[in-house]
């Protein structure tokens, strides 16, 4: 809970905090539990910035392993039906340009960066994540474009 209120580095305070967790507790201790600690604490974000988005998600995974498959499986349809659309919905959903970037890089296929986009967003929005929500997105974003090819067969 320290974390975010005191001012200065993240990383600096998140070690030192590590240090403090690890004399207390021993060498038990690790680095996905400090980052669970993080999370837990609603400091998401600052969990991202000191261990990463990969180390975030493999332990907000293994945190969330209670999902239902079902949940899962909603939220890879929802994947496969943003498609190529991914990115621009990332963007107004307000996923940074740097997860994105992160994105790209890990996977390389539309799908599969909708599903890691959608499984960050879902992480970071947790009970307020909604699907119906995502689709009006999408629809939004796919209404503008076909709005355009139209107004550009007209107007050329």
């Amino acid at each position: 809970q320290e974390i975010g209120r005191r001012q200065g580095n993240v990383e600096e305070q998140a070690m030192e905090m590590l240090d403090t967790w690890r004399n207390k507790h021993g060498l038990s201790a690790s680095v996905e539990l400090m980052c669970e600690i993080l999370i837990n604490a609603n400091c998401r974000a600052e969990a991202e910035e000191v261990f990463g988005l990969n180390t975030v998600e493999k332990v907000h995974s293994r945190m969330s392993d209670s999902n239902s498959e079902e949940f899962d499986e909603l939220l890879y349809n929802l994947a496969v039906e943003v498609g190529v659309d991914w990115k621009e919905l990332a963007i107004r959903v307000g996923v940074t340009g740097r997860d994105i970037d992160v994105i790209e890089m890990e996977v390389h296929t539309s799908r599969e960066q909708a599903w890691k986009m959608l499984r960050l967003l879902h992480s970071r929005l947790g009970h307020t994540f909604k699907i119906d929500d995502v689709r009006g997105k999408v629809e939004e974003i796919r209404k503008q474009r076909y709005s355009q090819q139209l107004q550009n067969q007209i107007f050329p």
